[in-house]
């Protein structure tokens, strides 16, 4: 795990470095993942997995999950949020 923290070029210098970690031959399963933010143009953008921004159905699918724990249904399967 690296964090990436300062004022100025933190999103290039993050970028920068997954790159360079991705090119590391270790493993062909070898995967990179990043979290920048803010985001520039869509909110997907921020989560990537060896470059790849995360699809807005997996961005759906796993935001799902987070809230479903943090926020249990009741037995009436009414959210009581």
């Amino acid at each position: 795990i690296i964090h990436i923290t300062g004022t100025n070029g933190k999103g290039s210098t993050t970028w920068k470095v997954a790159r360079s970690i991705e090119n590391i031959d270790v493993t062909p399963k070898n995967r990179v993942g990043m979290y920048v933010s803010p985001n520039i143009y869509e909110f997907e953008e921020r989560i990537s997995i060896n470059g790849q921004p995360i699809s807005k159905d997996d961005m759906v699918k796993y935001t799902n999950i987070v809230l479903d724990k943090l926020y249990p249904k009741s037995l009436d399967t009414e959210p009581n949020y």
